[in-house]
């Protein structure tokens, strides 16, 4: 009985990592159509 519940969590914790992944794809190739990077470019602190 335990070795049921212990699947059935895995397989929803798979489940949220792949919806998690799949809507920060959609959200990356979304928002980068409407980016400008007009910004100031980036410059690293020197040691």
């Amino acid at each position: 009985v335990g070795i049921i519940f212990l699947n059935l969590f895995a397989l929803t914790i798979e489940f949220l990592v792949c919806m998690i992944q799949a809507l920060r794809l959609l959200y990356y190739e979304f928002m980068t159509k409407f980016y400008e990077g007009t910004g100031t470019p980036y410059t690293p602190w020197k040691l």
